[in-house]
């Protein structure tokens, strides 16, 4: 039983929540025990409340175009930075990070 129930969390993406932006790194909720090891790489997304014209209300989800990668991992928390040459703008707190 303790396997099958591991076997679906494994499939499960681990997503947390930006805690501070300082220049160009972010302090996530993630970190080793939720998997998070130095070198992984992360989404960064925001949502939004979007109403249609029919007053449907639906979540929409924008994916930040450049990935994140972990240059620190704590037991609860991370430390990421842009992969790549990108900068980290428009990320707030309360912004929320994906590992797939």
């Amino acid at each position: 039983m303790v396997a099958d129930v591991e076997s679906t969390l494994a499939c499960q993406p681990a997503t947390g929540r930006v805690l501070q932006v300082s220049g160009n790194e972010l302090q996530v909720s993630l970190g080793r025990a939720h998997g998070l090891q130095v070198g992984d790489s992360l989404y960064v997304y925001q949502t939004a409340q979007v109403t249609d014209a029919y007053g449907q209300t639906f979540t929409q989800y924008n994916l930040y175009p450049e990935q994140v990668q972990v240059t620190a991992a704590f037991a609860n928390s991370a430390t990421v930075t842009a992969s790549g040459d990108g900068l980290l703008i428009n990320i707030q707190p309360n912004d929320y990070v994906a590992k797939r």
